[in-house]
Formats: C-alpha cells, sequence, structure tokens
C-alpha cells in the first residue's frame, strides 16, 4: 500500500503546483493586459480632465494589491501542503534532519589541536618590567655596597670626624652647603666636578627637596652605616679640617669620586627603563602584599629573598636607608617613583 501511496502523492502534488504556475502565469499576463490598456487610455485622455486620470490611476492601485493578496493566499496554502507531507511522514523527516546536522558538523573546519607548551618568550614578555626593576635594584645594592666600603675605608683614619669634613665644604658656617660650597669644597679636595655631576650630587643627598645638604644629610654621605663605626665616627671630638692626615684627604677624595661615578650610572640606568614606570605601581603591590600603601624592611626582604635579590640583610639594610629618605622606616609609592626618576 506504501509503494502506491507515494506516486499518488506525488501526482496530487504537482497538478496542484502547476495549476498554480498556470494561475500565475495567467494573473500576470492579466495585469500586463490591463497596465497596457491603462497607459493607453492615459495617452488618450492625457488632455482631458484631471480627474479621470485620477480614477485610473486609483484602479491600476487596487488591481495590484489584489494580485498581491491573491499571491500571498497562494504561499500560505503551498506552505500547509508541505507541512500535511512532512507530518505524514515524521521519521523520514527526523532521519533528514539527522543527516543536515551530520554535515554541517563534517563541514566545520577542524580546531588545530592546542599546543600545552607556552612560548616562553610570551611568560618572559609579561615579566620584562619586573625583571628590570629588580635588576635595578641588585645595582642599587652593588653601589651601596661599594659606597660603605669606603665610607668604612675613610672612617677607619682616627683623624676623620665628621664636623671637621663639613667644615671643609661649609666655608661660611649658615649650618648648611648649597651647590656652590659642594663645588668649592670638592675643588679643595682635589676634585673639579661638571654641572651635572653637581646637580646629581645635590638631588642625591638633599633629602628634604630645598637645595642644600645640611649636617643630617652629610653625616649620612660620608659616615657608614655599620653599628659600630658610626657610633665612633659620630663621637670623635672636632679639631680643624687642617688637622686631616694626605690618607684621610685622599680617602675622602675616593669617596666623592665613587659617588659621582655610581650615581651618574645609576641616573644613566633610570633613562632605560621604558615601559617600567607604567606597570611600577603593580611591581610595588607585589611588595606591599597587605595593601598598607607602604612596605617596611622586613617586606622588602621577603620580596628581595623570593626574587633572589640580595645575599645578605646588611645589603639590604643599605638598600631600605637609600629608598627610606624620609626616615621613617616606611617606603610608599612616592619614594620608589622618585629612586626611578631620571636626576638630570
Amino acid at each position: 500500500m506504501k509503494s502506491i501511496q507515494r506516486p499518488q502523492e506525488s501526482l496530487v502534488l504537482l497538478i496542484f503546483v502547476m495549476t498554480h504556475v498556470l494561475l500565475i502565469f495567467v494573473m500576470t499576463l492579466a495585469v500586463v493586459v490591463i497596465v497596457i490598456v491603462v497607459v493607453v487610455i492615459v495617452i488618450y485622455v492625457a488632455n482631458q480632465d484631471q480627474e479621470i486620470i485620477i480614477f485610473l490611476n486609483i484602479i491600476i492601485v487596487l488591481n495590484i494589491i489584489s494580485n498581491h493578496r491573491l499571491i500571498k493566499k497562494i504561499k500560505k496554502r503551498r506552505k500547509k501542503n508541505n507541512s500535511v507531507k512532512n507530518s505524514k511522514n515524521p521519521q523520514q523527516s527526523e532521519i533528514k534532519e539527522e543527516n543536515n546536522e551530520n554535515e554541517n558538523k563534517n563541514e566545520q573546519p577542524k580546531e588545530e589541536p592546542k599546543e600545552n607548551n607556552q612560548n616562553p618568550n610570551i611568560k618572559d614578555n609579561e615579566n620584562f618590567e619586573q625583571k628590570q626593576f629588580n635588576e635595578f635594584l641588585k645595582k642599587l645594592i652593588n653601589v651601596e655596597s661599594q659606597i660603605e666600603e669606603a665610607k668604612v675605608n675613610l672612617a677607619n683614619n682616627p683623624d676623620f670626624n665628621c664636623e671637621d669634613a663639613f667644615r671643609l665644604f661649609e666655608t661660611n658656617e649658615k649650618g648648611y652647603l648649597d651647590k656652590e660650597d659642594i663645588k668649592k669644597g670638592l675643588n679643595l679636595i682635589g676634585i673639579t666636578p661638571t654641572e651635572q655631576e653637581l646637580n646629581i650630587l645635590m638631588k642625591r643627598f638633599d633629602l628634604q627637596k630645598n637645595n642644600f645638604i645640611n649636617y643630617a644629610d652629610f653625616f649620612d654621605m660620608v659616615v657608614p652605616f655599620d653599628k659600630d663605626l658610626r657610633p665612633a665616627v659620630e663621637n670623635r671630638q672636632p679639631k680643624s679640617p687642617d688637622n686631616f692626615s694626605e690618607k684621610t684627604i685622599n680617602d675622602l677624595k675616593n669617596l666623592f669620586e665613587l659617588i659621582i661615578k655610581t650615581e651618574m650610572d645609576i641616573n644613566n640606568e633610570r633613562k632605560n627603563f621604558g615601559t617600567l614606570r607604567l606597570k611600577l605601581k603593580d611591581i610595588f603591590a607585589l611588595i606591599d602584599k597587605s595593601g598598607k600603601g607602604f612596605f617596611d624592611i622586613d617586606e622588602m626582604m621577603v620580596y628581595l629573598a623570593n626574587n633572589n635579590i640580595v645575599e645578605s640583610n646588611k645589603n639590604a639594610d643599605l638598600l631600605f636607608i637609600r629608598l627610606d629618605k624620609n626616615r621613617n622606616a616606611k617606603i610608599d609609592f612616592p619614594l620608589i617613583e622618585d629612586e626611578l626618576q631620571i636626576l638630570y
């Protein structure tokens, strides 16, 4: 029975389609004839009364609307017949849909397998600024270690004391040193600094940023932070800068030459930072993990140890002293930003 019903259904559908096609053709032909007649009439009565032309235009519009509605009804019936046909063979339609889905899946482009191993260069680029910052900290530690060693050599001279060294630079007893005083004092011990070197020296040790170096700043400049030598130098009684031995003057000269050279090198290093300053807040947050807005010596020690930056607590202390320009045992973000600022 199934083999007989299918041809009959196909024949009925074919007759239905052909009937509708013929009907559409006849209607289209009728519209064309009407249009031609209307055009002829319009041409004929072009010089006649305007009302006739308006009436003919209305007839044309109504004709077009009626044809449009008829075509719409034909399409609606065709769609209904197709749905009825599909409902008679639900299993066949489901199989057809599954086949279509499988074909679509096969046509989708295959995704290339993702590599498990990431390119190490990507990770290096992500951590570039932090690595650059860590290298800068290492250089600061190295600089401060060299300067501390030179200070120790100077302090081991029994005739050295800070007050007489300060008087060597302070010629008019005003209690502080300006840039001209520094220049004259350096000339006295055999150093002829350039203008750039003087500016960098002043900016490095002018902790209050008032364009002069007071006695406390000068004391930190020339006296070691060694827990034994520092109080020993502080307790020495001043006599006169004229009492300094030739070795003491030479050690003082070596100290200032080293300070000038290393600060110039550090300043040149700052010029190569590029994007480091943009990432500085993120790096600061790695040290200040509690989010207080500052970090202390213990937090800095943890960061230095985790990143293999420092080998001894003594070197870490020297770095912290350099960064702690406010002398309050706290390093906030502006102090780190200031350290990375190009001085000249």
